[in-house]
């Protein structure tokens, strides 16, 4: 089976999300009867709650077991969502936002290590200037939230990132080599094998193929 580099699954990741994404945004405007979306305009999107449960998922069991927890997952949601909701009166604002704290502390850990590295003996661990970009990043999305009103201070999170993707170039960490390798338009094969190298994260080599009555998982038990 073909073996893909951690950059190419990054980018099919990243292209699955963004199709789901889109797909679970117009079920929600639009609606099926009365059963899913709440015929809103809102957008749905990927959420970094399950980041730390998906990253240990992939060290035991691999990835192939990743996918099938989000599948599971998801009918799981879809089953408690009604009655959680008449829930939600019991719970204070105070609890709450205590939640949300957590849940955005939780993946703390995997953002350090994007910021000063994982490994404490390379040359560039914990460098100031990467310290300062993060910062600059997080002052940056705490102004524009207070300052702009509106839909500027609802994009301030992709805003600050763009803005420090441009203060990260003229400092050499941006590297588009992938990209300028990458066709405009392309259409990825239904079967994908993921070797990661032993880097810390060890994830087997599982393939999944959709095909077209679901999703098989072939090598998985």
């Amino acid at each position: 089976m073909r073996k893909t580099s951690p950059a190419s699954t990054i980018g099919l990741l990243v292209n699955a999300d963004l199709l789901v994404s889109g797909i679970a945004t117009v079920i929600q405007s639009v609606g099926i009867g009365k059963i899913f979306g709440v015929q809103l305009p809102v957008m749905a999107g990927a959420t970094f709650t399950v980041l730390s449960p998906m990253i240990i998922i992939a060290q035991q069991y691999g990835l192939a077991a990743v996918y099938g927890a989000m599948l599971c997952s998801g009918v799981f949601g879809l089953l408690i969502a009604k009655p959680f909701s008449m829930l939600v009166r019991f719970f204070p604002p105070l609890v709450a936002g205590t939640v949300i704290c957590v849940i955005g502390l939780s993946p703390i850990g995997a953002d350090v290590s994007l910021i000063a590295g994982d490994n404490p003996a390379a040359k560039d661990y914990g460098q100031v200037s990467h310290i300062a970009l993060a910062g600059l990043v997080m002052l940056l999305i705490v102004v524009i939230t207070r300052v702009f009103r509106r839909f500027i201070s609802q994009i301030a999170v992709l805003f600050s990132i763009a803005i420090g993707t441009l203060v990260a170039w003229p400092m050499h960490l941006l590297n588009f080599s992938s990209v300028h390798s990458a066709q405009w338009v392309a259409v990825r094969e239904g079967a994908v094998a993921v070797n990661v190298p032993d880097d810390g994260v060890s994830v087997p080599d599982y393939g999944v193929s959709v095909a077209g009555d679901g999703v098989s998982v072939p090598g998985a038990t």
